[in-house]
Parts: C-alpha cells; structure tokens; sequence
C-alpha cells in the first residue's frame, strides 16, 4: 500500500509541475499588463486560465498529503485532510479542470 501513496504523490508532482512549468514560461515570456500576460499563459482564455490554477491547486494539495503520510507527519495530512477533505476535492478539482480544459479548447 505503501508503493501506491509513493507512486500517486509523485504522479501528482509531476503533474502539478508540469502545468506550473508550462505556465510560467507562458507567462513570463509575454508583454503586457499583468491581466494579459495572464491570459496569454491560459491560451488567451479566462476558462483555461482558471482550469489551469484550479489543477494544480488540486494536485498540490493532494501531493502534500501523499508526501506528508510518506514522511511520517500524520498531523501535517490531517490538517490538510480536515480543511479540503481530498477524497472528494481532489478528484472534482481535476476531473473538471480537465473537462473544463477540453471542452474550452474544442471551442477556439
């Protein structure tokens, strides 16, 4: 069981990573005012852009609690557990910022 909390928090990492990495390099090569830079790194979409923050919000939260039960801080994931109950905000959070993703980007 332990193999399956190792594995599901780094999965987790490596996806919040990726959104972040991709993200800031969107917006730190852009000009402009802060709002537009923002939107250039959401591909010119408000929707994105809130897909976006809303998946790695999701995904950092529930690496930290992988990686806090990993290290043996069980009060460091009960604090997170108790404030955003994972079980259920993880898995809205991603499911719809994908969705929300996909379906905006059908539409451009």
């Amino acid at each position: 069981m332990e193999i399956i909390n190792i594995i599901t928090g780094l999965g987790l990492f490596a996806v919040f990573a990726y959104i972040a990495y991709t993200f800031i390099s969107d917006f730190l090569g852009q000009k402009g005012t802060t709002w537009q830079r923002l939107l250039s790194a959401g591909k010119d979409s408000a929707t994105i852009l809130w897909a976006r923050f809303s998946l790695m919000v999701g995904t950092l939260s529930g690496a930290l609690v992988e990686l806090a039960t990993y290290v043996g801080a069980p009060g460091v994931a009960d604090g997170i557990k108790d404030a955003l109950q994972p079980q259920y905000v993880l898995g809205f959070v991603i499911l719809s910022s994908i969705i929300t993703e996909w379906a905006r980007r059908r539409t451009l």
